[in-house]
Formats: structure tokens, sequence, C-alpha cells
């Protein structure tokens, strides 16, 4: 009921559309791809414990964003596989990064994160032994993180948020399986990478 709710009473509207497009094309030596798609969110908030009623609609905020992929595999013989691929993301903001701060103010630093991968690899299959070796890269940027802490003595809510953080991803992985008899399969799997923040990091409360 209304008149039990305390501290907060609010809920939100994410509204979603989008397009979608994938082509492909393939022959006995090889296989190509591209697949695209655009899209609108658009994030509104509702507040009825902190606002009166004419001001507990906060303003609808529209995002646009979309993701470009291709890629292409070759048929190196009846075994053998190469493929690479590459792609960029444009994805916006989460909900809870646009209305942050319990509110319905909206962050003026809150922005679409752009992600860009790239990746390539050989594939072998035989009888009695087939393996994998992928190598990846991978670079993402303007991600908006935010958390609250309550002191427990005043019960104050601070809110930290951190913008400008980047991670750049790059690595290896192996795997392969061998067949040593219709009863035994031996399988195995390494993965190595270099994973870290890059860049300046600004804190605010």
């Amino acid at each position: 009921d209304v008149s039990q709710r305390i501290d907060y009473d609010n809920d939100e509207r994410i509204t979603y559309g989008g397009l979608f497009t994938q082509l492909e094309y393939s022959d006995d030596s090889m296989s190509a791809f591209f697949q695209g798609s655009v899209s609108n969110q658009a994030h509104q908030r509702f507040d009825r414990y902190d606002y009166l009623p004419q001001f507990e609609d906060s303003e609808k905020i529209n995002n646009i964003g979309y993701n470009l992929k291709a890629g292409a595999s070759f048929n190196l013989s009846e075994a053998s596989t190469f493929y690479f691929n590459g792609g960029f993301y444009s994805r916006q903001p989460y909900h809870d990064n646009i209305f942050n701060n319990f509110t319905n103010a909206v962050n003026p630093v809150s922005q679409n994160e752009k992600i860009v991968g790239l990746e390539m690899g050989y594939n072998y299959k035989s009888e009695k032994f087939s393996a994998s070796v992928n190598l990846y890269s991978t670079s993402w940027k303007d991600r908006v993180d935010g958390f609250s802490d309550v002191d427990p003595t005043t019960g104050l809510v601070t809110f930290t948020q951190t913008t400008g953080q980047s991670q750049y991803h790059m690595g290896a992985e192996f795997d392969f399986i061998y067949n040593v008899t219709e009863q035994l399969r031996i399988k195995g799997f390494t993965s190595i990478g270099d994973w870290k923040y890059v860049g300046e990091l600004v804190t605010q409360e």
C-alpha cells in the first residue's frame, strides 16, 4: 500500500526498438558474413516519494546505439580452416548510469560505451586429433560506473561515480582433443591473457 512505503517509491520505463540485418556468402573454399544493427532506447524514471505529483516524471532520454561486424573463414584443406572477424559496438548506457543518484536528474556524463573487437584463429580436425587456436584483442572505452554507500551512524548516503575508465584485453586460447581409442579421449585447454585498465580515471561524489 502507498501508506506503507518508506524511504523510496519509484519505477522506470525502458522502451526499445531496433533493426537488424545479416548477410552471408559461402562456397566450397570460404565463407563470409556481415552483420549490422541499430537501435534506440528511451529511458524514463518515475519518483513518487521525493517529488510533488507534477514533478514525478523525469525527462525522457533517448540513446541510439549500433554495431557492425564482419568476418571470413577459409578452408585451407579438408582438415584446416583459418578465420578472422572484427566488430565495433556503440552500446547505450544502463538505466542506472543515466539516473544514478536516486533522483530524476540526468547524469551529464552518461554516454555510449565504445567497444572494438578483433579476432583470428585456426582450426584443425582429423579423425584422431582436433585443435584450435584463437587470438583476440578488445578495446572498451567510455565506461561509467557508480555505487552507493550508507553511513550506518548517520544514515547519510554517498554516491560515488567513476568515468573515463577504459579497458584493453588481448590474449590467446588453445584447446585440443585426441582420441586415443574409442574408450579413451584426452582433452586440453589453456588461455593466456593480458587484461588491463588504461587512461585516467575520474572519481566524483
